[in-house]
């Protein structure tokens, strides 16, 4: 009988975490800190102000879920400065991820992929510094494998949203 109280207890918790998870995403932060992603995250709107305090004097901004979705080519599209994964509905993806995933950070390389993990973005950041050294090189020498590249969108928009 104790074991069952203990773990309806925790069912009740968990419930409890994924009804709020689910209203989480009223307000979204924009983190620029990096040239080589941008950094989203759906949050709460009570958590605006606590925000706002923390990005004051930072390359970052807090916009409503609404607002993102309605401004989706210029928060997210527009900071692709080279797109190696057209027609990849990576802009879309990110407002979906956003809205499903409320709380966790997802980033738009600065390639058109979609980071997810400390991998991704360790490779975004790597193949933005060859670019930056030499466009031409890293053009040249850039030969994507669709299965193995960590920032391909599909290769988290299939898992993550089922696309």
């Amino acid at each position: 009988m104790k074991r069952w109280i203990q773990l309806a207890g925790l069912a009740i918790a968990l419930v409890g975490s994924a009804l709020s998870a689910l209203a989480a995403s009223d307000i979204v932060l924009i983190d620029q800190s990096n040239p080589a992603y941008t950094v989203y995250a759906g949050l709460p709107s009570e958590k605006s102000d606590d925000v706002r305090a923390k990005i004051a004097n930072q390359p970052a901004q807090l916009v409503t879920f609404k607002e993102f979705s309605e401004r989706r080519g210029e928060l997210i599209g527009a900071l692709v400065v080279v797109d190696e994964y057209p027609n990849s509905k990576a802009v879309d993806g990110i407002v979906e991820l956003v809205k499903k995933h409320p709380g966790t950070p997802f980033g738009i390389t600065w390639n058109g992929g979609i980071a997810f993990t400390r991998n991704d973005y360790t490779f975004a950041k790597n193949q933005f510094a060859a670019y930056k050294k030499d466009p031409e090189d890293y053009r040249r020498t850039r030969k994507p494998d669709i299965a193995a590249d960590p920032v391909y969108p599909p290769n988290h928009l299939g898992p993550l949203l089922g696309w």
